[in-house]
């Protein structure tokens, strides 16, 4: 976790809040599972999903907890656009969209650690998310486990404190 000492930067009310329902998750959905859109303001964009996990690394979560893909139910629903993009990297293995399928069939055989890596990982999926459409498609557990739960809980409480006592780094005036 970051220095207590130095002053935490400000978080735009979106950011708060989706790290707040993640760690309250459990008693706020009635279901097991959260997806990204319980945890995203609607009014933001898929960017903000990378924001999020990011976040969440720098507070010590690492990896969120049971992430799984449903790939079978992406495949009814976009099975056609996978199709498509498997056509168009047939004859052309350079494009955007061939990079995109390649990401995409990496998700879909299940190598979810790669959503995780710094290399590529999460960027990767708001790079090409317009193409592949999948990002509806994940759901994570609503149980942290328990030493993410208590990094999460001791940043969020520290953050609200630091903004009750307007002691919040600000990148403007």
């Amino acid at each position: 976790m970051t220095d207590p000492q130095a002053k935490m930067s400000y978080l735009k009310d979106g950011e708060i809040y989706g790290l707040w329902k993640y760690l309250n998750g459990f008693r706020l959905v009635e279901r097991s599972l959260l997806k990204f859109d319980d945890v995203i303001p609607s009014d933001q964009s898929n960017f903000f999903i990378a924001k999020f996990l990011g976040i969440l690394q720098i507070i010590g979560v690492k990896k969120l907890n049971g992430l799984v893909f449903h790939k079978d139910i992406y495949l009814q629903y976009h099975g056609t656009l996978y199709e498509n993009l498997q056509k168009a990297k047939a004859t052309d293995t350079s494009s955007f969209g061939a990079k995109a399928l390649e990401y995409l069939e990496c998700i879909i055989k299940g190598d979810i650690e790669r959503f995780y890596r710094n290399d590529t990982g999460i960027f990767d999926l708001v790079f090409y998310e317009k193409i592949i459409q999948i990002a509806e498609f994940f759901e994570f557990s609503i149980d942290l486990l328990p030493q993410d739960k208590q990094q999460l809980g001791e940043f969020v409480t520290l953050y609200i404190e630091n903004f009750i006592d307007n002691n919040l780094k600000k990148n403007k005036e």
